[in-house]
């Protein structure tokens, strides 16, 4: 009995078991990657050392010129950078305004002295901006109400009048409501002790608007929400009076009004920096207005039953004249 064994024929390219797959180019495509790779690795090379020190010197030294230019522009031709908003420039540069904001926060209105306010003797050719709100209209009582000053301690007086410099014996500057009116005053006191005042008559009530004042030697301006109102010429220079920066003093027994967002320079700043002076003016739910005392309900009150009085009172007399 005989067996038949099949037999690969040689030479085939074939193995027993499995076919041997031979990738036909294979070598070829390889060799081709590996040549692309080194020449970008040598384009690289050639590039970066030493043409690359170069160009970052170019570079820079083309900045360095601009900026020459640009610093030359800003000192001697127009100014570029915008230091204060609302100040001369066009490029903003925004933390490095000189202003200072005090009494962010109604109820922490710390006094604040002349030194840590960075003034020195400084009681002229300074601004200031102060956001105010009037939470009840005018009081029956003669004694103004104050809601700012610049004043040393102890000038506040309880003394009932009509009078800036009887409340505060002695001042640079005071914003007051006057007794029984609606009516604001801004006074600065000059070297003659008289008063130089700025009345804006009937302010807003129970709704935020925003003072802003400029101390020069003998003249001040005055803002109403960064525009002006007006300007005054005073008969004397400015008093030299330092002190103390305070806010709603203890004779402003009725606390119907409050203040905040007191901004400072040291300077006398452009119209267009008290326009746009930062923070913006505070809105009126952040007064807290529901916690102020109502100081003038009785008052009004009072003066609705006094109407009414003289009101029935006329009509008795007509009636009595209509008949004869």
């Amino acid at each position: 009995m005989s067996t038949s064994v099949f037999q690969i024929p040689k030479n085939t390219g074939f193995t027993y078991g499995a076919p041997k797959v031979q990738a036909i180019g294979q070598n070829s495509a390889m060799n081709k990657a590996r040549g692309l790779f080194n020449r970008t690795i040598d384009t690289v090379k050639s590039v970066a050392s030493p043409n690359m020190g170069q160009y970052a010197m170019y570079f820079f030294s083309i900045l360095l010129v601009l900026f020459a230019i640009l610093m030359f522009i800003n000192y001697f031709i127009t100014p570029i950078w915008q230091l204060n908003p609302g100040g001369p420039g066009i490029i903003p540069l925004p933390g490095l305004s000189d202003a200072k904001v005090y009494w962010t926060n109604v109820k922490d209105e710390q006094p604040i002295n002349d030194a840590s306010g960075g003034f020195g003797s400084i009681t002229k050719n300074w601004s200031m901006s102060l956001d105010i709100f009037v939470s009840e209209p005018y009081l029956q009582d003669s004694t103004p109400r104050i809601l700012f000053a610049r004043c040393p301690k102890g000038a506040i007086s309880l003394k009932p009048s009509l009078l800036i410099t009887d409340s505060v014996l002695d001042y640079n500057v005071v914003i007051a409501i006057l007794g029984g009116t609606n009516d604001l005053v801004v006074s600065v006191l000059n070297v003659d002790n008289i008063a130089e005042n700025i009345t804006i008559p009937n302010i807003p009530i129970q709704k935020p608007f925003r003072i802003g004042v400029i101390i020069f030697d003998s003249m001040m301006e005055v803002y109403v929400n960064g525009m002006l109102y007006r300007t005054l010429q005073f008969n004397a220079t400015t008093k030299a009076v330092n002190g103390y920066f305070q806010a709603l003093p203890s004779n402003n027994i009725n606390k119907s009004a409050a203040v905040k967002n007191l901004i400072l320079w040291t300077r006398t700043i452009s119209a267009g920096e008290m326009r746009y002076a930062k923070p913006s003016l505070a809105q009126a739910s952040e007064f807290d207005p529901s916690s102020m005392e109502s100081g003038t309900s009785s008052c009004v009150a009072n003066a609705f039953n006094a109407s009414n009085i003289v009101s029935e009172t006329s009509k008795s007399l007509n009636s009595i004249f209509n008949k004869k």
